[in-house]
């Protein structure tokens, strides 16, 4: 079996005190049926935004992005149980059931989730994925992606401003006049 770190809790290793807190925080929204209901109902960050719910998770973690944040709260509110398997979001994905069985998410979904651009089209695939596994998979696992997915565009979005042409001929005039 692969060595866990390298597939599961990539974004929160070696951060027990926030899995505690994402995981109280998963608890106490299945302990309110009408939060989870509210977040259930959202079609995407934007509606998850504009809950709550969303804010709380935004004081665990407040380093995320608020569509981040509404991500986490609005899929882990469809997570009805799973905090005790040990395997990743993505292993959970091409795990048959019985031996023999098709994978719960067939390739092309799992590509088509791979390529999502936009917050819209990850909130709905992972949702999809979520509820395709029965609503049962380690809440962690969904969020470790949900934020490595936050910080991958991050990364993206900043290394296009690096690269814009108004950054490029801002960073020479700028270097030119603090040279004069």
């Amino acid at each position: 079996m692969a060595d866990e770190k390298n597939t599961f809790l990539m974004a929160l290793y070696g951060k027990e005190e926030l899995q505690i807190k994402f995981v109280e925080w998963w608890k106490s929204l299945k302990e309110d049926p009408g939060a989870r209901a509210r977040l259930r109902r959202c079609a995407s960050p934007e509606e998850a935004a504009l809950l709550s719910e969303t804010y709380q998770v935004m004081r665990i973690i407040p380093w995320c992005s608020g569509e981040c944040a509404a991500t986490i709260a609005g899929i882990v509110s469809h997570i009805e149980e799973g905090e005790n398997e040990k395997i990743s979001l993505a292993v959970k994905l091409a795990k048959p059931k019985k031996k023999n069985d098709r994978v719960p998410f067939s390739e092309s979904r799992f590509r088509h989730l791979l390529s999502c651009k936009t917050w819209n089209e990850f909130y709905t695939d992972l949702r999809r994925a979520v509820q395709i596994l029965g609503r049962t998979v380690n809440p962690l696992s969904v969020i470790d992606v949900i934020i490595a997915w936050d910080n991958e565009l991050k990364r993206k979005q900043s290394e296009a401003i690096r690269k814009s042409i108004k950054f490029e001929l801002s960073r020479q005039y700028y270097t030119q006049l603090m040279e004069s």
